[in-house]
């Protein structure tokens, strides 16, 4: 796998429906998508919810979005409905490359992926 180019401080632009996302990804942080339970004590960093209700198959905790030196990668935890990137599955706990422009789908949930460099230095 080659080392990928990308700046140190990147932001990860999510549009999900009318809605925009900007999250900033430091090196040393995994941002994880899915939805609040209240009844439990465990949120995902971005809750699909709103945009998913339950019967829109999205997990408590649906997938995982982190930066390595080869890249941003994108995991499926283990979910029954599944994550795609660009309409092929991922296998659970096998992290694939995303891609700036790429179209990411948790559950039934389809999202724009946008990167852009940040304004927040990354943490080295």
């Amino acid at each position: 796998m080659l080392k990928a180019s990308l700046p140190s401080s990147l932001a990860l632009m999510l549009k999900i429906g009318s809605k925009e996302c900007k999250v900033d990804l430091p090196l040393d942080r995994t941002i994880h998508l899915g939805r609040v339970d209240p009844n439990i004590d465990l949120a995902p960093n971005i809750d699909l919810a709103q945009d998913a209700p339950t019967d829109q198959g999205v997990a408590r905790l649906h997938a995982a979005i982190f930066r390595t030196e080869y890249g941003v990668l994108v995991e499926d935890l283990g979910s029954f409905t599944g994550t795609y990137i660009n309409s092929e599955k991922l296998d659970p706990f096998l992290p694939e490359t995303l891609r700036d422009g790429d179209i990411l789908q948790v559950g039934k949930v389809s999202i724009k992926v946008h990167f852009q460099e940040s304004s927040v230095p990354s943490a080295v």
